[in-house]
């Protein structure tokens, strides 16, 4: 769901969503527009990708989503299960973990962290805990996030 904009000319502040031009100063709102949209242009590019079966396009895609909002949990969570069928669990968990951390309410970081721990378990004494072999990642659940929006309200 797009934020309501404030126009860069005029300074006018709460300009609804949909308009395309500023009621004060009529400035062309389009690219500030097309630039809250491009998280949401990334995420469902990388689902897109993830579909395809192009784990590297996808993990790209979704990388971009989460660098231009940061406070998307669904692109998070995607990016950490992409990770996770690469076999990056360490990569993965620091996703699912940043999710937990800054969105609590989301709680399928938490659900995928605890899927994470029971596969992984505990460390052997005195030993570097080792890498989940890929077939684990099913376990973990599918690589689509639940609520396919990367709407920071929804999950």
């Amino acid at each position: 769901m797009l934020q309501p904009l404030a126009c860069p000319v005029c300074s006018r502040q709460e300009i609804p969503p949909g308009e395309s031009t500023c009621p004060g100063c009529h400035t062309d709102l389009r690219p500030l527009i097309a630039l809250a949209e491009l998280p949401r242009v990334f995420f469902n590019q990388a689902l897109a990708c993830q579909a395809a079966g192009d784990a590297m396009g996808a993990i790209q895609a979704a990388a971009g989503a989460q660098v231009l909002d940061p406070e998307c949990c669904a692109a998070s969570v995607l990016l950490g299960k992409l990770f996770w069928t690469r076999g990056d669990a360490d990569q993965a968990r620091a996703c699912w973990e940043a999710v937990a951390e800054t969105a609590p309410e989301y709680t399928e970081a938490r659900r995928l962290l605890a899927a994470a721990q029971r596969l992984a378990g505990p460390p052997p004494a005195g030993d570097e805990p080792s890498p989940l072999p890929p077939s684990a990642a099913s376990a973990v659940g599918n690589p689509n996030p639940a609520n396919g929006s990367p709407d920071r309200s929804a999950g």
